[in-house]
């Protein structure tokens, strides 16, 4: 129902005894700051709406108080509509009340809406603030203890620490891989909870003292709950009534530099320990600090630390809820089709703040997925049931609301249904293009490594003494070259035994048999056999003392020079002979992704080469090895050669060389090369290879890939 402008005018505003104003300069501009100290809230207004806020005394009333401020404000005078919003956002904030007009009934309205927003928050199961008390004693009781490090003194120790950690990583870059692999294995997650606990109490302290530090006070401190993971918390709003914005900054910025000096600490330790307990608490000390701040507490496209820097470096007051107004006007002017005046121009500053909306929208998405699987998976069954309660409050609110605003549209305000039912057909025309006829464009990578074809490893025959080398690394031999001799002088000795043994043994057989005695001479003749049977054995091993080659080729590892005059256990690895003609690409495939590879066996994949002249290549995968292993054949491809995949420290000490074994099983996939392809690459270089998910269209690849991670997820929770 439309309303008069008259019924609107004759409201009469009453301000809040307890309302504190205070002019700033902000922006190169005067303004002024709204302290509502009944609930520790700050609002940034100009001077024209402080000269109309000031005249509402509950006896003007807006129309009067229009009338007077015109005659000071000149051309920047409101009209009755800019007075009567002004009006209503101090009704709705709680910071003025109104005669019991039906007007002023329909604020308030608005003020319980405001409400029932706030309560929706604190029920979304995912994200919830907990208030627990004010901190002001606390924060007297410990500040005269800590305030020295608020210090300039302080701030060069800072630097100091900063620049050694920073040398110290950077000379020890290639340990941040191998410790990385630890932090994802469950005996670390304790660890993790506690630290990060600790470091965030850290954070919000000086957050606290800063603001004490400055004048400020903090009247309430508590925890946010996303995920159920607990983010601590202190209100340090009072802030806002500084004049310097630095000394705002440097409150936003406290509990970050307070966590950077703890990490660098942890950085120096941890480069300067032995792997162990206090090591690797070092290292989740040094991650946790660094990477988690800076990808959330300093990231300004989230309303935490980065934001409110950023947004008093600018000096844009409210940037995020100017962004977010920017998106609503996008909505209401182009899905809705409503007549609207563009609340931002063209200029720089305006632009800022529309790229800066438009980011923090993905950016709130892009998390809030995030915060979804997270959930689904750290908590089972009860994540997937809290994921759908927090999709009511995530997409079902917002959707009612967008509903009723279809329907009933708001004051002064209503949406062109036939327009907006055409453009809604439009876009749902689009999204059924693009999922019918457009292709899935994405892939499933696995890491891979050049390496000849099997068959060219040469190994001892027996345990013995290297004795002479005939060949060296590099060169090419035939098959059947004698490579290298060895000499073994117990074994000869004891084939030597043997043989001597064996003469005696046909001796004693003549003599029993000259005798008579057939007992005597059955049982020597069984100990006959046993000695051939063993001197045979003898033999067999002497000859495999002169080592040949197995097939011809090129040796292209081993150093057999160095081996000169060394003991080699049988089976001892001691060099490989590789053909140029006969390489294969090895691939360690994910588990969760061997059926996607196992089906696409003699389809063609792309396989990108790490240097040479090859970059790309495309050939079929030959096989995949069905057995699953944690075992690491190719040290290049993990995390701590400098690869991509993770491992951690053997649990159990085995016979082979490798200190590492994957943390998830993995298997092995093959893809054979050409002669001309194999020579054009060199073995042990790495690649990675693509597989696209599915050669469908885009619709059917998101279904399937929906589909594929709700199965993994209830096998994951039924193996649980």
């Amino acid at each position: 129902m439309e309303h008069s402008t008259n019924s609107i005018g004759e409201v009469r505003i009453t301000l809040r005894d307890d309302i504190r104003f205070r002019p700033q300069q902000y922006g190169g501009e005067t303004s002024y700051v709204i302290e509502d100290p009944a609930t520790s809230s700050f609002y940034r207004i100009g001077v024209p709406e402080y000269t109309l806020i000031s005249l509402l005394d509950g006896k003007n009333s807006i129309s009067d108080a229009m009338h007077h401020a015109s005659s000071v404000l000149g051309r920047d005078a409101f009209t009755e509509h800019d007075a009567a919003s002004i009006s209503r956002w101090l009704v709705e904030c709680g910071l003025a009340k109104t005669n019991t007009s039906d007007e002023s009934n329909r604020w308030h309205q608005k003020s319980d809406e405001r409400r029932s927003q706030t309560l929706q928050q604190w029920l979304n199961p995912l994200v919830t603030k907990i208030p627990l008390f004010c901190p002001e004693r606390l924060i007297d009781r410990v500040s005269p203890w800590l305030m020295w490090t608020t210090t300039p003194l302080m701030l060069l120790v800072w630097i100091g620490a900063i620049g050694l950690a920073a040398h110290q990583l950077i000379t020890h870059g290639n340990k941040i891989a191998v410790n990385f692999s630890e932090v994802l294995t469950p005996h670390n997650w304790i660890w993790l909870g506690a630290i990060w606990l600790i470091l965030k109490l850290v954070h919000e302290s000086y957050h606290a003292l800063f603001c004490r530090k400055y004048g400020g006070e903090v009247r309430e401190a508590g925890v946010v709950l996303i995920a159920f993971a607990p983010i601590f918390y202190v209100d340090v709003t009072s802030s806002w009534r500084f004049a310097s914005k630095w000394q705002r900054i440097m409150i936003a910025a406290a509990g970050m530099c307070a966590e950077i000096f703890i990490g660098a600490i942890a950085a120096i330790v941890w480069v300067r320990t032995d792997p162990g307990v206090l090591n690797q608490i070092a290292f989740n000390v040094l991650l946790l600090s660094t990477v988690t701040t800076l990808l959330f507490n300093m990231n300004p496209l989230m309303r935490f630390d980065g934001y409110y820097m950023l947004s008093d470096l600018i000096e844009i007051p409210n940037l995020a809820p100017q962004g977010q107004q920017y998106l609503s006007y996008l909505g209401r002017r182009y899905l809705y089709a409503v007549e609207l005046t563009p609340t931002l121009e063209w200029d720089a500053h305006d632009v800022f703040i529309k790229c800066y909306g438009i980011a923090a929208m993905f950016w709130r998405i892009l998390i809030t997925v995030g915060i979804a699987l997270m959930a689904a998976t750290l908590f089972h069954g009860a994540g997937l049931v809290l994921v759908a309660i927090g999709a009511v409050f995530w997409i079902g609110v917002p959707v009612f609301q967008n509903l009723r605003y279809f329907l009933f549209g708001r004051e002064q305000e209503r949406s062109r249904r036939v327009y907006c039912l055409l453009r809604i057909a439009t876009a749902v025309g689009l999204l059924t293009m693009v999922c019918l006829f457009a292709p899935w464009p994405f892939f499933v990578k696995a890491p891979a490594v050049v390496d000849y074809q099997a068959g060219g490893i040469v190994r001892t025959g027996v345990g013995g003494f290297v004795r002479q080398v005939h060949v060296r690394a590099g060169e090419s031999v035939e098959q059947g070259q004698l490579i290298a001799e060895l000499e073994n002088a117990e074994l000869l000795a004891e084939a030597n035994r043997l043989t001597y043994a064996l003469d005696a043994s046909k001796k004693r057989i003549d003599i029993a048999s000259r005798a008579g005695e057939v007992s005597a001479q059955l049982m020597e003749q069984d100990n006959r056999r046993n000695l051939e049977t063993q001197l045979a054995e003898r033999k067999k091993q002497l000859a495999n003392f002169q080592i040949v080659a197995p097939m011809s080729g090129q040796i292209v590892s081993g150093d057999l020079e160095a081996l000169l005059g060394t003991y080699l256990p049988e089976g001892h690895e001691l060099l490989v002979i590789g053909d140029e003609t006969q390489k294969e690409i090895k691939l360690s495939i994910a588990q969760r992704d061997a059926e996607l590879f196992t089906s696409q066996i003699g389809a063609n994949v792309t396989v990108k080469m790490r240097g040479g002249n090859h970059e790309k290549l495309e050939l079929p995968i030959a096989a995949v090895e069905p057995g699953a292993s944690t075992s690491v054949e190719y040290a290049a491809l993990t995390a701590a050669a400098g690869g991509s995949l993770v491992v951690r420290p053997k649990a159990v000490a085995d016979d082979s060389q490798q200190q590492w074994e994957f943390v998830e099983p993995r298997l092995t996939g093959r893809i054979e090369l050409g002669p001309e392809e194999a020579k054009q690459v060199r073995a042990g270089q790495l690649a990675m290879v693509k597989l696209p998910v599915s050669r469908s269209k885009f619709g059917t690849g998101v279904y399937r890939f929906a589909e594929r991670w709700l199965r993994q997820r209830w096998e994951f929770i039924q193996r649980s």
